[in-house]
């Protein structure tokens, strides 16, 4: 190979390298970026953690969730395929660990999650077996199940905390997850 070509070869490596770095550092500070405005913690008490739950679970009183979740079962999913599409706005998730005192709120705006799924396909704590599509939840499904309840978990009633707690010792019985749309 003549030394131009090798010199030409090397440069578009080098060039080639460099955008590579350069888009994983954009990649990195974007996502840094998404957590820093749609994510908050506080450290509070399990009380103050159940008033809060207590609050946001009032808003649903008597709506089934899209993904329900019976001990070591396969998740249930209320798919509703004949019902209207409805504009989703966000995506909020309230979520405690008992054993960090953490209390995290995620508000996700609907165009942003739409961004960041791929296929249109979204997948909350691996439910159900591995490779299983049943617990895949779809934008459409969100969709379609219209502004309102997503999943609800309390404490160890939902296997992925469960075997969570006999893999490494935890005690998640206090902790509680909500997921909504609106």
């Amino acid at each position: 190979m003549p030394t131009s070509s090798r010199k030409t070869l090397i440069s578009v490596a080098i060039v080639a390298g460099s955008l590579a770095g350069v888009l994983v550092l954009v990649i990195a500070g974007s996502a840094i970026v998404f957590y820093w405005r749609h994510v908050q913690t506080a450290y509070v008490r399990s009380e103050t953690a159940a008033r809060e739950f207590e609050t946001a679970r009032a808003r649903f009183a008597g709506q089934q969730p899209l993904i329900e979740l019976r001990g070591l079962l396969t998740p249930i999913v209320r798919r509703s395929p004949s019902a209207p599409r409805r504009d989703l706005h966000a995506l909020h998730a309230l979520a405690y660990d008992v054993g960090e005192g953490q209390l995290r709120r995620a508000d996700v705006p609907a165009t942003l999650l739409r961004l960041v799924t791929i296929g249109g396909r979204i997948r909350f704590m691996n439910l159900g077996l591995f490779g299983d599509d049943r617990d895949r939840i779809t934008l459409e499904d969100l969709e379609r199940h219209g502004p309102g309840l997503v999943i609800d978990i309390r404490g160890g009633s939902a296997w992925p905390t469960a075997v969570g707690d006999a893999l490494f010792g935890t005690d998640s019985r206090g902790s509680q997850m909500l997921i909504w749309t609106e």
